[in-house]
């Protein structure tokens, strides 16, 4: 019920959660550790206080996490499972935030793998309007990082719903061969490693 699953709708909210859990937990432990050592020793000059100094490190990583995740809202589920419905053959992934060193994040609210075509629906989070050389780079970083891995892809980002609709109704209906269908699915697990 809990579990954390890239690409469907309702990770980030999960995702979200699950973090802020951890940096409470983590938060408590070291707040434990440091005041029993204070309490028991009556100075900080103990191993509790290293332990309590131990636990910074993963509360960075927790927090830097959160930080990430936290502007992100989810997708509708109805909408997805909507989707769902119409797709024949293929892949559909939601919620990916995929990172780039180099350019601003990309908010795929939609990402359909068919074969060795890729085609996202992207959102800007701030609603903001994402250039056209952008999204270029965007998804030449994408095709980039399938082609190292030896797959080359076609990437297709759509700023519009509508357009997106009708790319995925013209891709969806075309039946995958053997090999196709075992693209689709490597391509995918790729795809949803690229976010966070």
């Amino acid at each position: 019920m809990f579990r954390l699953y890239k690409g469907l709708p309702g990770y980030f909210k999960r995702r979200k959660l699950f973090q802020l859990m951890l940096l409470i937990i983590l938060l408590g432990g070291m707040i434990l550790f440091y005041a029993t050592g204070y309490i028991m020793y009556g100075s900080p000059k103990n191993l509790f206080t290293v332990m309590s100094i131990l636990l910074a490190l993963p509360l960075a990583k927790v927090s830097v996490i959160l930080i990430a995740v936290f502007p992100y809202k989810g997708t509708d589920p109805k909408a997805f499972s909507e989707y769902s419905e119409q797709m024949k053959f293929g892949q559909l992934m939601a919620e990916l935030a995929i990172t780039n060193p180099n350019l601003p994040t990309m908010w795929a609210v939609y990402a359909f793998v068919h074969g060795r075509d890729i085609i996202l629906f992207t959102k800007d989070r701030k609603e903001q309007k994402t250039d056209a050389a952008t999204t270029k780079k965007q998804e030449e970083f994408i095709s980039g990082i399938l082609a190292a891995s030896g797959y080359q892809v076609n990437v297709k980002a759509f700023p519009s719903e509508d357009k997106f609709r009708n790319r995925f109704r013209d891709l969806t209906v075309r039946e995958l061969s053997e090999d196709e269908s075992l693209d689709t699915v490597v391509i995918s697990r790729m795809l949803s490693k690229l976010g966070i």
